[in-house]
């Protein structure tokens, strides 16, 4: 017995959202795919830097031929491409984990200075030594995941140094806002971010990679600075500023209490 007209135009119907469906499952994978191959070209890529660092003077060392200050100057320039390497690697891992939502935030109420002693406790000494921090409230205090935020501030800080040239320094500040938020500032004093791919500075996109001065960071941790802080229901960006000599200024404004929506809300 034939099928009806209207048997074969739901059979025809159910062909096409099944269609529909297997075209959007095929570009999420393709999606993914693509995520994980700019993670792992963007890692490979900062990572580069800081490596060619450390072997570079250790390489030195092991000629054996500097004078003993000299050494004990190579060890220490060598220990200050360790932290970088670190924040990349720790920058790949919440990438991943943030954007599959698999890190919940652990909020609690947290003094604002210390979350910035963590931070620059994060920076070698050569690198603390070229930021001007403003003083802090003791008594400011932010609802958020400590570790979190305090790596946001790191990484902002590392770029930012990256924009510089040496001896020139970056500026750290903090304020209140009217509306009952957080602001934090990072300003650098070199030639600022590239203007064409300012718009999508903090996406991750490997792409942009050969198109960034060299030495820059491919963006990974400007990356995860996006993802953690719109964790927070907070904003993120950069902008020039024609009243300094600054060209650029990172901008980070996070609500005082906290993310709306948290896996933990701990107090103390």
């Amino acid at each position: 017995m034939s099928a009806s007209h209207e048997e074969v135009a739901e059979l025809r119907r159910a062909l096409e959202t099944k269609s529909a469906e297997l075209a959007r499952s095929l570009a999420r994978l393709h999606e993914v795919e693509q995520s994980h191959h700019d993670l792992v070209h963007m890692a490979a890529h900062d990572l580069r830097s800081p490596l060619m660092i450390v072997s570079g003077y250790l390489e030195l060392l092991a000629e054996g031929d500097a004078a003993v200050g000299t050494r004990a100057d190579f060890i220490r320039r060598a220990r200050e491409g360790v932290p970088a390497i670190l924040q990349v690697i720790d920058a790949l891992l919440d990438l991943s984990r943030l954007e599959s939502n698999q890190a919940p935030l652990e909020v609690r109420e947290h003094a604002v200075a210390p979350l910035v002693d963590r931070a620059l406790d994060m920076l070698g000494p050569l690198a603390v030594a070229r930021i001007e921090r403003d003083l802090v409230p003791p008594a400011l205090s932010l609802r958020c995941d400590g570790p979190l935020i305090s790596r946001v501030v790191a990484n902002l800080l590392v770029d930012a140094l990256k924009f510089s040239e040496e001896p020139d320094t970056v500026r750290l500040s903090v304020e209140e806002t009217s509306r009952d938020s957080l602001r934090i500032h990072v300003d650098d004093r070199g030639q600022g971010a590239p203007v064409e791919p300012r718009s999508r500075l903090f996406e991750k996109r490997a792409t942009d990679m050969e198109s960034r001065p060299r030495g820059r960071s491919s963006g990974l941790g400007l990356a995860f600075c996006r993802l953690a802080v719109e964790a927070h229901d907070g904003e993120i960006g950069c902008r020039e500023d024609d009243r300094t000599s600054s060209p650029s200024r990172y901008w980070v404004e996070l609500p005082r209490q906290g993310p709306r929506h948290s896996s933990s809300t701990r107090s103390g």
